[in-house]
């Protein structure tokens, strides 16, 4: 039996190009991503537009070996060329592409179920940092239905009160002052227990209606504790972390407003805004920023160096500070590589008067490496675990650095240089 494949190809960066440079120019790149796949497909292949920056692909007489891999490959390396349209500055646009597969057989059904199973592996591929390809596995599904299932749990615990915020302190490591602290999210879900967002966050943020729900509850609520602090004489600076789609929605300003005012007007408040694909579009993101420092409101990037975000971005956004993504703080000690860049960064940001925090502190010697790369500004296990809102207090009155990160200090040498 003839083996063929469905494939569904997504173009990555296809709206941030459409929006900047209007719609004629859309077309132009999509009649020119035509024509390059036409040369690279074979004649008895089919390539047409389902609409959108989409592309759906009939792939026949397929092999069992490798040369279908190599083929696949080829299909989105195609795509990295610069194509002959001009961004505003003269320069060349560059996109990539996300492809999704499902091969038939094994797969089987009519072609609704083929197509869904394409775009089922097409989901996969984003989820991995997109410009690649993959082909439909049955667990897929199976995600998709627990995606399903999670989605209308998410859509029940807002309005039963079953999210709760907890807390950890940010630091400065060498003089030990307290700096404020991050509002994590926790699930108390009715049958699975205390759940952190790791097992929920992905799927409340493909929902535009379901992150923002979940955005507003988390302002509400660490606002709402701030002011509790504040009443106690304790003054914290909050960090709360916003979905990159809920922060770029029109809806997001009016919230913060609203949220604002409802909590004196003024809050010492710092937005974290995780670097996705969504942030991708720097025009975009950086008139929401601006909105936000017109509210009183600064702007850090989350988990900086995972995602699309770069020094050419830190030149052209507003931004505060970074977070350095924990991933490189654990490696530090072992990896040069993760240690140049932390060590890169943090001069980079110092020049340019941006904040630096690293996250994922796990003990002394993490401290101690990244004081000496002149990283004061720190959370992590080695400080404190994240706590209820009650527990902050009392931590603070106890919290006492170690010995190593301050003995610069002790000596005399009690200049901050990277001080928000």
């Amino acid at each position: 039996m003839e083996r063929f494949a469905i494939g569904i190809l997504d173009l990555d960066g296809f709206k941030g190009v459409n929006d900047r440079l209007g719609h004629q120019t859309g077309d132009a790149l999509l009649i020119q991503v035509a024509s390059r796949l036409k040369r690279l497909l074979r004649k008895t292949d089919t390539l047409s537009r389902l609409g959108g920056d989409e592309f759906g692909l009939l792939l026949t007489n397929l092999d069992e070996g490798t040369e279908n891999q190599d083929f696949f490959t080829k299909i989105v390396e195609s795509l990295l060329d610069p194509f002959d349209v001009k961004n505003a500055d003269g320069a060349t646009v560059r996109i990539s592409g996300s492809l999704g597969l499902t091969i038939c057989p094994p797969d089987q059904g009519d072609a609704t179920t083929l197509i869904a199973h394409a775009d089922l592996a097409l989901y996969r591929v984003k989820d991995r940092g997109r410009n690649g390809w993959a082909l439909f596995q049955q667990e897929m599904e199976e995600q998709l239905i627990e995606s399903h299932r999670l989605r209308t749990e998410l859509e029940r615990a807002l309005p039963n009160g079953e999210f709760l915020l907890h807390y950890q302190p940010q630091v400065n490591m060498r003089t030990g002052q307290v700096v404020g602290v991050e509002s994590l999210v926790r699930w108390n879900h009715p049958d699975r227990g205390f759940l952190l967002p790791e097992a929920f966050i992905d799927v409340a943020e493909k929902s535009g209606d379901l992150i923002a729900s979940l955005g507003r509850f988390v302002l509400e609520e660490s606002l709402a504790q701030q002011n509790r602090w504040k009443q106690r004489g304790l003054d914290l600076r909050v960090s709360v972390n916003i979905g990159a789609r809920h922060f770029l929605s029109r809806s997001f300003q009016d919230d913060l407003r609203f949220v604002i005012a409802r909590h004196g007007g003024s809050c010492p408040m710092t937005l974290e805004v995780t670097e996705t694909e969504a942030l991708r579009d720097l025009s975009q993101l950086q008139k929401a920023i601006e909105k936000c420092l017109d509210l009183g409101i600064r702007v850090i990037l989350d988990d900086f160096g995972t995602g699309q975000a770069s020094l050419t971005s830190l030149q052209n956004l507003s931004v505060g500070g970074i977070k350095i993504d924990q991933g490189f703080v654990e490696k530090i000690r072992e990896c040069p590589k993760a240690r140049a860049i932390v060590s890169s960064l943090v001069a980079v940001c110092q020049m340019m008067q941006i904040e630096v925090i690293t996250e994922g502190v796990q003990d002394e010697e993490d401290g101690r490496t990244l004081i000496g790369m002149g990283c004061e500004w720190a959370q992590g296990y080695a400080i404190a675990r994240p706590m209820p809102a009650e527990a902050i207090p009392d931590w603070i009155a106890s919290w006492t650095p170690f010995r190593s990160w301050t003995r610069k200090n002790d000596l005399g040498n009690s200049e901050n240089k990277n001080k928000p």
